[in-house]
């Protein structure tokens, strides 16, 4: 594309739920490029449904299972009588019996409690 005149106008027009990318090239409106919003489903809907169940870590390893959960957090019971307290946030999906988290079992530590 020629840009006739040399300062183009860019322009961002949001409403609901596109964002336009409008463009002003030599007194021609040119619709640049269209981008959907979109919000990722969450990976677990009904958080009742987690308790008991299985966790693993990004790397596959076995965390312990879940004995509890509140409005931000999950409760992990572990071996050895390790408790952990990991983010909601960290949960990346549930398939029925285990649940996986977005971090390796070496980032884990640091929701352990003490």
């Amino acid at each position: 594309m020629a840009i006739v005149n040399k300062t183009p106008c860019l322009i961002l027009l949001i409403d609901n739920v596109n964002l336009w990318l409008i463009g002003w090239f030599s007194k021609v409106w040119l619709v640049k490029k269209r981008m959907q919003t979109t919000y990722p489903e969450p990976a677990v809907l009904n958080w009742d449904s987690v308790i008991h169940k299985g966790v693993r870590t990004k790397d596959g390893k076995p965390l312990g299972y879940i004995a509890a959960e509140d409005e931000e957090s999950i409760y992990v019971l572990s071996s050895h009588f390790k408790e952990y307290r990991i983010p909601k946030i960290h949960v990346i999906e549930f398939d029925g019996s285990i649940v996986r988290l977005d971090m390796p079992f070496a980032r884990v530590g640091r929701y352990k409690i003490l």
